[in-house]
């Protein structure tokens, strides 16, 4: 745990600080794609090699959804709450400098990895050959972390302009986390699924990827792999719910459903929905819960409530 907060922060300090050229950056980010790849083929690989994960593979995505489905749910009704007593003032037009990184992974290829490897695992995987996928695995970990530390900090003008929008901005983001945690942990309870597993899994917040990644390296394929389909179910979800809570009169809420996708990819539909003068809160609370994801995972899973 203690790795993955130390690689989080060097990539963050070292973006913030702008020690790289451009074009260095640029290459961190494409090898950001790259170690994802080989982490999805890599948790692919340690489903296809369980017989248990591939026979459960059905009442895993029911929980999934309905995991999916808490997680939202905790996350409007905390955004509605605040906005109530708070941030009515909150929602008016500032200018906001919003810039998102290209990892070049389009998302078809993302199941597509995580299918291969399961073919991996089912049909060729060895017992010897598992301490070299774990080794490949916990490299590529750390340095998608700091890859993704270095693309946050290098946005520092963004953070800065947090000040302008005021602290109240900042509860935003604190309420989807404490929403979405809450949510899938209270579900979870009804699923049969112990607390700091939900919990954990709701502290994805719609970063698919790394959750399932980080809780397969860090506990158990199985818990890894809901994550996985819970925080992909929450952001297919908020494409879906978005329009919905705009056409509805919920602006602030329209950040909620998203969770740390709202920095980019569901981003342009809160945009488009909500209006532009979201934009700019959707952007920030999407970067600071994309900043919590690697430090809450794997903090819930070790010490739960």
């Amino acid at each position: 745990m203690a790795e993955i907060f130390l690689a989080l922060c060097a990539g963050l300090g070292l973006g913030y600080y702008n020690l790289f050229s451009d074009w260095v950056n640029k290459q961190v980010i494409r090898g950001m794609g790259a170690c994802l790849l080989i982490l999805l083929v890599a948790m692919g690989a340690k489903i296809g090699a369980d017989p248990l994960m591939v026979h459960h593979a059905g009442l895993l995505g029911i929980k999934a959804f309905f995991l999916a489905m808490s997680a939202i749910a905790g996350s409007i009704g905390g955004v509605l709450l605040i906005e109530r007593l708070f941030l009515r003032e909150l929602a008016t037009s500032r200018e906001i400098t919003i810039q998102t990184s290209n990892t070049g992974i389009s998302f078809g290829l993302i199941p597509s990895c995580l299918v291969a490897g399961i073919a991996v695992g089912y049909f060729l995987l060895q017992p010897g050959h598992i301490p070299v996928l774990e080794a490949l695995a916990t490299w590529a970990l750390w340095l998608m972390l700091f890859a993704v530390g270095l693309d946050l900090g290098k946005n520092s003008k963004t953070w800065q302009q947090v000040r302008q929008m005021g602290t109240k901005a900042l509860l935003i983001p604190a309420f989807i986390a404490i929403g979405s945690v809450t949510g899938t942990a209270v579900a979870g309870s009804f699923a049969g699924i112990p607390i700091r597993e939900a919990s954990a899994i709701g502290a994805g917040f719609g970063w698919y990827s790394l959750s399932g990644i980080l809780l397969t390296q860090i506990y158990h394929v199985e818990t890894g792999t809901l994550a996985l389909l819970t925080n992909v179910a929450r952001e297919a979800l908020a494409f879906l719910l978005i329009p919905i809570m705009a056409r509805k009169g919920h602006k602030l809420a329209c950040v909620a459903p998203g969770g740390a996708t709202t920095m980019d990819t569901t981003l342009p539909i809160i945009s488009r929905e909500a209006g532009v003068e979201i934009a700019p809160i959707a952007f920030l609370s999407g970067s600071i819960l994309t900043f919590l994801v690697p430090v809450l995972v794997p903090l819930l899973i070790k010490i739960g409530f």
